[in-house]
Parts: C-alpha cells; structure tokens; sequence
C-alpha cells in the first residue's frame, strides 16, 4: 500500500499562526484541554457569547498535527520529550517504547530499557542505543561462506558466560574439528575436537606450545619443530647449547649453525637469498681481512686494496672499473654480446635560463622537462650527446644559440610533445638535429 499522503510542507507553515495554550475551561476560548468549547457552537447572529473560530489559531492546530506526522513520516520515530515539552515534568516512558534523540554528537534512535523510564537516552542502564552493529549490541551471529561481518570502531567482541577457554567451535560438514578462544593467561589459542589445548599464544606475546618440550606444526616432509633442548631432532631449529640455534636436516645433520654474536658455522646447501639493500644497509656484508693462503674455488674474500675471488684456481679481483682514461685504450673489435649501457643524466626542470650539456658532468644521455621558455646551447667541450625533452603544463619556447647547424623538428609548447636531439660537437663545429616524437 502506498503513502497516503507525505506531508512535504506542515499545514501552515508559512501562514498566520498562534500559539494555543494547554490548559483553559470549556466555557473560554481554544485549549488543548477543552479544545473549541460551547461558546463556538452558539448561533452567532443571536447569542452575543457566541465565538468565532479563529484562523491563526486553527492554523496552529492543523500545524502541529502535520508537523508531528510528518516527523514520523521523515524518521520513523518520534523525538524524545523533554521535561520542557511536558510542562516542566520529566516524560515517564515505558518499557520497549523508541524515541529519536540528539545525544550531542548526533540524533540517533534509543529503546527504553524499563519502565516508568525518566532519564535521558543517554543513561545506559535505562536506555539501549539502536545501531546496526550486532557486536555492539550483543547479538549472535551465524555466517555462511558468503557472508563477511564488519563492524566499524566497535570489534566484534564474543564472550562466554563461563569460564571455559573455547569461545568458537569450528565445524566441517557437521563434524566437530577444533576450538579458537582465549583466556586470562592466552590471548588466543587453539584446542583440537576433543576442547583439548594444542598451543596459542600467551599475553606476554609467546608462542605456546601444548608441552614443554616441542610444538609440532604439520606431518612428514611438511615437519618443523622448535626445541627448547639441544637433541638433535631432524628437520628442526633448536638450541645448540652454546647460546646459539643450530639448523638441522631431515637425517638430523647439522645444516647451519648461529653462534650468540650471530656469527655463521657452518655451510648452507642451496641458493643463498640475501636481503635487499637500502640506504640504510647493504644486503651482504663481507668483513675485511687478509687473503687465505691456500684459497679454493669458490672462495670469495675482501682486504684493505679490494674484494677477490678465487676462479678456475686464479684469484680474480672483483673491483669495479669507475673511470678509464681515453689515452688507456686501445683500438680493438668488441666481440658479439658485449656494449656498454648508460644512465641517462637528470637534469630536472628548466624553466628560465640556458640549458648548456656538459658530458663530463651528466654523461653523455641527458634529459629535463620544458618548464618555461629557455635557450638551449651547445656542450663545453668536443663530444656527441643525445638529449630527451618533455613539455610540461607550463612548457616554454627553446630558443638555440651558438649552434652551427640547427636542422630537423622545430620544438613547441605544447604539453606533453617530446623531442630528442642529437648534439654533436666538433673542434670547429656544433650541429643539433631535432626529432619530435609522436
């Protein structure tokens, strides 16, 4: 059934109007007590006591009517009545009676606890707040595999009403599997079918297992055990009663050992994966010393005049080669394979001024983003370089100057239109060819 009627606009409620008092006699004008008395149903022409309706004042009758009902329409609940509202008498509401209130924060809806219920929405033990929140109010709740629960700022919160540690029984395909819960002593833990506890974690934040001596996660191949003795269990980390942990394999063999500075005894079988490295630290660190007499294959070292390895039984220095002076090679064919890859030198945003290359400063590939107009000159010295440019939001005009030839793509402003120039200098002459790049 639809909606009779919303009432939009309250009847009045820019019109005429006055208020009506609560109390009066029925023989006086309007009240709510008596309403339109006797003296409005008098024939006006002959009885000089008879009244008039009046418009104002029926005006605010009509009002408050619609105004009331259309405060239901909007909220589904009326406001809370203030001891104003009731003549200077708090309300008395009864038990499960809904009002809306504005707690000072926001208007939200309240369900009297009680009866005879005088206090404010706001006193917890008289009054339960209404939120779609079922941790918040304590209800119970059964999920499906397509259900997901979210409670925002309130977590869902699961108690028993004794002592027992098991708050959650988990289930598959009727058959009992297992418990989650918590107690004083574990913040969670984790009980097998029968309610028996397997292990958990403790408040202090420790990993409990079920006895004293050993936590078992997984069968055959899948095996790893934590000891807290030095037996040498296989496939397991343990103690190796030096103050260090020993790692042992299937066969119970050592397979690395840490000392208690942390300092590696032992050999690791297979690739060895080492963390990135930051600014802060480097992946890898190999201690500097002196070289092994009789180093073998494999071997790798670093000393105060660089870092070796011994290859093939030839010890190889790993030094990198940062610089080599032209004057230091000589003419020869690069075999199949081998080039030379370059970073491309930032020279950043350029947004006034004169843009002059300098190889030796950037290398030989630079680029920088067209920010305002600027002129763009040939490098200091004799050299060929290859310059990137990219318009931006701003992009200026680039003007050359001192170059002997400018030929190809003539640059524009237009944000985001890319151009690589080829710049060669020569003892005598400098040539820039300019391509625009789609």
């Amino acid at each position: 059934m639809a909606l009779p009627y919303y009432f939009r606009i309250p009847f009045g409620f820019s019109g005429d109007r006055t208020s009506i008092p609560v109390t009066g006699s029925n023989s006086g004008p309007v009240n709510f007590q008596y309403g339109y008395g006797e003296p409005y149903s008098l024939p006006r022409s002959t009885d000089p006591a008879a009244l008039t309706i009046p418009r104002v004042s029926f005006n605010q009758l009509l009002y408050n009517t619609t105004a009331s009902i259309q405060q239901l329409q909007q909220y589904g609940f009326p406001y809370y009545i203030t001891a104003a509202d009731n003549g200077g008498t708090a309300f008395s509401y009864a038990k499960n009676v809904i009002v809306r209130y504005d707690n000072g924060t926001t208007e939200e809806n309240y369900l009297s606890l009680v009866d005879s219920n005088t206090a404010l929405p706001t006193v917890t033990t008289n009054w339960l707040q209404l939120r779609n929140d079922p941790a918040y109010l304590g209800l119970a709740q059964t999920f499906t595999q397509i259900q997901t629960f979210s409670a925002a700022g309130t977590p869902l919160a699961i108690n028993s009403t004794n002592s027992t540690a098991n708050k959650i029984r988990l289930r598959d395909n009727g058959t009992d599997v297992g418990y989650i819960g918590a107690n004083s002593s574990h913040f969670f833990r984790v009980s097998d079918a029968a309610g028996n506890f397997v292990g958990g974690w403790s408040n202090a934040g420790h990993l409990v297992p079920a006895s004293n001596n050993a936590y078992d996660v997984g069968t055959s191949a899948l095996l790893y055990r934590a000891l807290y003795s030095t037996t040498s269990y296989t496939n397991s980390v343990q103690a190796n009663g030096s103050g260090g942990v020993a790692l042992r394999n299937s066969a119970g063999g050592l397979v690395a050992e840490f000392g208690p500075a942390g300092t590696l005894n032992a050999s690791i079988f297979g690739k060895l994966n080492t963390a990135a490295s930051t600014t802060g630290a480097a992946g890898l660190n190999v201690a500097p010393g002196v070289a092994p007499t009789s180093p073998v294959n494999g071997d790798i070292w670093v000393t105060s005049t660089g870092a070796f390895a011994r290859v093939n039984g030839v010890t190889q220095q790993l030094d990198a080669v940062s610089s080599v002076a032209m004057s230091a090679l000589t003419s020869g064919t690069l075999g199949s394979g081998v080039g030379a890859v370059a970073t491309s030198g930032n020279l950043g945003t350029i947004s006034s001024g004169t843009v002059t290359p300098l190889a030796t400063t950037n290398g030989n590939f630079n680029h920088y983003t067209n920010n305002g107009a600027h002129t763009l000159a040939p490098p200091a010295g004799v050299c060929t370089m290859i310059i990137q440019i990219l318009n931006g939001a701003s992009a200026g005009a680039i003007t050359t100057s001192g170059y002997t030839l400018v030929e190809g793509d003539a640059f524009t402003t237009t944000n985001g239109h890319r151009f690589v120039c080829w710049v060669t200098r020569t003892n005598d002459y400098s040539i820039l060819s300019v391509k625009r790049v789609p």
